[in-house]
């Protein structure tokens, strides 16, 4: 899977491009504030519906503009899926093949993941990063995992809020209320843990497989190099009698 093309309209500081990707590893060189990052930023648009950098799409519009779009061409095989957004101060309107999409049908369109100076947290801040990191590297494989995300955030602002309201009146708590908020909780906890361990396990897998992979072709290499260095040492010359 990889992106052919990007195009570009009044994002960031980008007027209108369009920018055409060859196969195996494309780099992006020049000087600093040129855009680069802005176009990681795209692409990474075009995988989850937002960006990695800012939870408010209006930052992603091009001063003086009302609207920002962004459209890319995906190769998957002999398959070729033609991504939009149109990132307004109100909405973000999504599409593939020029019909207009759920967040959960567009996420799994791309799979991409970023790594920046931002996601330091993985390794050094709690449990909560971690996780967050791990649910949007899943939405490329398990689309259907945000839906449960939303849920069981929904769920708890709801339950949340009927014990701040218990407190306001007094400690008057509407016990059948909370029982179903906490039905709700532990049922969406379950799956979203369900498919967390899913996909570690698969991670854990591929992870494995490679290792085993880069491993036996070091092997392979030092046992060649020994080869020939204890080749070299013998002389093809007859031993003298």
């Amino acid at each position: 899977m990889r992106v052919t093309r990007l195009r570009l309209c009044s994002f960031r500081n980008f007027t209108r491009e369009e920018i055409s990707f060859g196969p195996g590893v494309n780099l992006l060189v020049g000087p600093n504030g040129q855009g680069k990052t802005n176009l990681l930023e795209a692409i990474y648009f075009l995988g989850y519906g937002r960006s990695f950098r800012t939870a408010a799409p209006r930052e992603c519009i091009r001063h003086s503009e009302e609207q920002a779009w962004v459209g890319g061409s995906v190769e998957h095989g002999a398959i070729v899926r033609d991504l939009e957004i149109a990132i307004s101060s109100a909405e973000k309107r999504l599409t593939v093949r020029g019909k207009e999409v759920s967040l959960e049908e567009f996420v799994g369109s791309l799979h991409v993941l970023a790594l920046t100076s931002r996601h330091l947290g993985v390794v050094r801040g709690g449990p909560d990063e971690r996780r967050a990191f791990l649910d949007r590297a899943m939405l490329t494989l398990y689309p259907g995992h945000i839906r449960h995300l939303a849920l069981y955030s929904r769920t708890l602002k709801q339950r949340n809020r009927l014990l701040r309201l218990a407190r306001v009146r007094g400690g008057r708590l509407d016990q059948a209320a909370l029982e179903s908020w906490d039905e709700q909780l532990v049922s969406e906890g379950a799956r979203i843990a369900a498919n967390r361990r899913r996909y570690v396990a698969e991670m854990k897998r591929e992870l494995t497989e490679r290792w085993s992979t880069f491993r036996a072709r070091r092997l392979a290499e030092r046992s060649r190099r020994s080869n020939a260095s204890l080749g070299s040492g013998w002389s093809s010359a007859a031993p003298r009698t």
